[in-house]
């Protein structure tokens, strides 16, 4: 159980470090959009 723990570390987790890419990515798809549909709205 210890050692399941310890190999699921969130610092060193491929998931975790794809679930940060992808969050940052879609932060940037967010902002893209707000940013085009402020521009729409002007």
């Amino acid at each position: 159980m210890r050692s399941y723990g310890c190999s699921l570390s969130p610092a060193r987790s491929p998931a975790t470090r794809l679930l940060r890419a992808s969050w940052r990515l879609s932060e940037r798809f967010r902002l893209y959009l707000f940013a085009s549909l402020a521009l729409a709205a002007n």
